[in-house]
């Protein structure tokens, strides 16, 4: 029966294409959020370390205290047998090596006193300053034993004559200025308790490979002797010069990060770079690391780069659970999320379907091999934001990709303390969820197969009854006629009479009565429609009687059922007074806070909130002005400039002060009062345009409307 099951293919992909594309634009609005925090963070230690090493602010002659010789100590032992205790680690941080349970942690009173920097870097090849850009190996690094590392700040190249005249020059100028660097680091470690908190904070120097920061309760940077050069992490590709095949200790400048950072803000591509998710060095972690370039604005010397590393828990986890799509048309939809850039191997998958971020990298053409995917994936590294198909093993899937994007700053002087920044808009990540149609229309195949059967079946059966059921049809006929005739007329008027706000009292009686002479499908819808009556009246009584709780009950089961009666004019009036519930429940919440507590206001009232109280209300009014707008713009374009069309702007004008009134009165209680206030005083000066206008052209034509078919 393929004249049966073919629309309802039709329409049941289109409904899954239109969840897609409301998935995909939500969840890529949600990564945006969380990728701003680490945005922030990266921006203001860029700031400020940019201010300390090119003189935007001034320094003291003192020195923080460090943790040195690591791995100095480590690379005697086997790998993964030295366990570096000089590290603490608070179970208050939340940090992420103590959560997941690589690393023990135990409770400190103080722990912020116990927080120390880490300074690891290399001297061997080493010139007078500590620069080193070249390598002897294998004389050295062949093995983590023959590496070498700084032991302490004695071991360190200074100034020649003793002097300090720049703040980067040298291997020590590097350590004190870093070390200054404490009083932020710390604090952008500490004050996130969050699973978003970063996993390590550092600068990678250009001159000597030195990697200095801090990493919570991971004891990591004790294994960089055992980093080694290989094809995987394509190091030897990167810097030949240092980092040949197989030589030994963790140098910041082969990796991906650093040297993709550097060269985008070099070639002035952007001063921001996420990378894709890579093997850290010293652990088995798989995370992404944000970069900022160091770059003196006297000389252009490019100095170094800044470094958080962070795992995009939240995202991960919101398509890693389903919640989005578990729904019945979500079934079956697969995620993706890419990096618009590979590493140097790359690798640019984050999210793919049998694919996450505890495996080796991967690329997204080594998942979609098919020519057809080519022009998908190159749209989406470009930012593109599209619904279309590609075939995958001889199958179409259906595909809808977002981009998530982020403004960022670029630094304008760092020598100098009031300059302010620029801002430039940097692609994330590309978010995409798959459908493959084969999959979701199995089902529906299976249909086909029964619906073929039980025709066939019902064919014989129904020739025999024909005859008995022509006899009977005419018997019914006739009764049907007369039961249905006198109700539905009544039924019609009374419908009539709702739609042009002229429900008299004889309709009331007509819906408060017995329904006689009629059958029993007319008198369920007449008994729906008395239930409606009821409802709303009782929802009416229950609001100004001061019972909230009922009536926001019962104005959210009629919104149900107007939406289920597709009745666009009572969903956006029933939204509407939703509006005003919420409005009037959270003046309860305050009310009755300042009645006991004026410091404290209550957090639940009804089972909701007030953030859910207020969230509720901007969306029943923003669905209210929707409708309303819709179907002004719908009657404008029948009967243009008409005194029932100003009736219409009258109505969707005093919507807008509704909702004006509720940002206004909500707004000391918004997650950002500003802006709150700011929607409500738009709102109100919608309204008075409109009102202005309302009053102009009544004036001018004037106003003789005695009836309107309310919005």
């Amino acid at each position: 029966m393929p004249q049966l099951i073919d629309p309802l293919k039709e329409e049941y992909l289109d409904l899954r294409s239109g969840f897609q594309n409301l998935l995909s634009s939500t969840l890529s609005s949600f990564a945006t959020r969380v990728m701003e925090k680490s945005l922030r963070e990266i921006h203001l230690f860029a700031r400020i370390a940019s201010w300390v090493f090119f003189g935007g602010i001034g320094l003291k002659d003192s020195l923080t205290s460090f943790l040195f010789g690591a791995n100095e100590e480590c690379k005697v032992l086997p790998s993964g047998a030295c366990t570096f205790g000089e590290v603490a680690c608070d179970c208050s941080w939340n940090d992420f090596y103590q959560r997941s349970g690589l690393q023990p942690c135990s409770v400190h009173p103080n722990s912020r006193a116990l927080q120390r920097l880490h300074v690891e870097g290399l001297r061997e090849d080493i010139d007078a300053t500590g620069d080193r850009f070249n390598t002897s190996f294998p004389n050295v690094a062949s093995t983590p034993n023959t590496t070498e590392w700084y032991n302490g700040i004695g071991d360190m190249p200074g100034p020649v004559n003793g002097t300090s005249i720049s703040r980067y020059r040298t291997t020590l100028d590097r350590v004190k200025t870093f070390s200054s660097l404490s009083s932020v680091i710390f604090p952008l470690y500490n004050y996130d308790q969050s699973i978003g908190k970063p996993l390590g904070i550092y600068i990678g120097f250009e001159q000597d490979g030195g990697f200095y920061g801090y990493t919570g309760c991971d004891v990591g940077f004790s294994a960089y002797a055992f980093w080694q050069s290989t094809e995987a992490n394509g190091a030897s590709a990167l810097r030949p010069e240092l980092c040949p095949l197989n030589k030994y200790g963790y140098d910041c400048r082969c990796r991906g990060w650093y040297d993709e950072g550097k060269q985008k803000a070099l070639a002035n591509e952007g001063f921001l770079h996420i990378s894709p998710p890579y093997v850290f060095a010293g652990t088995t972690i798989v995370a992404q690391s944000v970069t900022s370039p160091l770059i003196d604005p006297q000389s252009d010397e490019h100095i170094g780069q800044v470094l958080i590393d962070i795992i995009p828990n939240a995202i991960i986890k919101a398509l890693e659970s389903h919640d989005y799509y578990s729904s019945e048309l979500g079934t079956g939809l697969k995620p993706l999320l890419i990096t618009p850039n590979g590493d140097v191997l790359n690798n640019d998958v984050v999210v793919a379907p049998g694919y996450w971020l505890d495996q080796d990298g991967q690329s997204i053409e080594s998942i979609f091999t098919d020519p057809s995917f080519t022009s998908v994936v190159t749209d989406m590294r470009v930012g593109g934001s599209n619904s279309t198909t590609f075939i995958e093993d001889g199958q179409p899937v259906s595909i809808t990709y977002s981009p998530v994007q982020i403004d960022n700053f670029r630094i304008v002087n760092s020598s100098d303390f009031s300059r302010g920044v620029s801002a430039e808009n940097t692609l994330v990540f590309s978010l995409a969820f798959m459908d493959y149609e084969g999959a979701s229309l199995a089902a529906l195949d299976d249909v086909d197969d029964v619906i073929d059967s039980t025709v066939n079946i019902s064919i014989g059966v129904i020739s025999a009854l024909v005859a008995v059921s022509t006899a009977v049809a005419l018997y019914a006929t006739v009764k049907v006629a007369v039961m249905l005739t006198n109700p539905m007329r009544q039924l019609v008027k009374i419908i009539s009479d709702i739609n042009e706000s002229k429900f008299t009292s004889e309709d009331v009686a007509i819906l408060s009565g017995d329904y006689e002479d009629s059958c029993r499908e007319v008198d369920n819808v007449y008994k729906t429609m008395e239930t409606l009556y009821k409802v709303i009246i009782f929802a009416n009584i229950a609001f100004f009687s001061g019972d909230l709780s009922m009536a926001y009950k019962v104005l959210k089961d009629a919104l149900r059922v107007f939406n289920k009666l597709d009745n666009k004019k009572a969903v956006a009036v029933a939204s509407n007074n939703l509006g005003n519930t919420m409005l009037t429940i959270y003046r309860t919440m305050v009310a009755e806070a300042d009645k006991n507590d004026p410091f404290s206001r209550p957090e639940m009232m009804f089972g909701l909130t007030r953030q859910q109280v207020i969230a509720k209300g901007a969306a029943y009014y923003a669905h209210s002005i929707k409708l309303g707008e819709q179907a002004y713009d719908e009657f404008y374009d029948e009967q243009g400039w008409s005194e029932e069309c100003l009736v219409f702007m009258q109505l969707l004008s005093n919507r807008y002060f509704n909702r004006a009134i509720f940002f206004l009165t909500t707004s000391p209680s918004s997650d950002d009062p500003k802006e709150a206030e700011s929607l409500g005083l738009r709102d109100l000066e919608i309204c008075t345009d409109m009102d202005i206008e309302i009053v102009d052209q009544c004036l001018e034509m004037g106003f003789k409307i005695n009836r309107v078919e309310r919005l």
